[in-house]
């Protein structure tokens, strides 16, 4: 549940503080890895068993070469002008 008169949210048992903007907007708040209520928050989260009901493992990534002739010109919603602009950028970017 949301609740901004309290300024936080409530999810099962925990009430996780929001960020005032002024802290949300800040270099310090993007400048460390995680802010202490959040940290705080995950320690307590992972600590309780019923929380993994709530996760799913995240797979690693496999990534296959596409071809970018097809890609950029499968668009059908740009227009052709706008297709060979994509394919060229596209084709810039390739890293194969």
């Amino acid at each position: 549940m949301l609740d901004y008169n309290a300024n936080q949210i409530q999810w099962m048992e925990y009430n996780i503080p929001l960020c005032d903007n002024v802290e949300f907007f800040s270099y310090s708040y993007y400048s460390s890895p995680l802010v202490p209520h959040e940290t705080s928050f995950e320690d307590d989260l992972f600590s309780d068993p019923s929380a993994y009901c709530f996760t799913t493992r995240i797979l690693d990534a496999k990534y296959e070469q596409v071809n970018i002739h097809n890609v950029a010109f499968d668009q059908h919603h740009l227009l052709l002008n706008q297709r060979r602009n994509l394919f060229n950028i596209l084709s810039k970017h390739n890293k194969f």
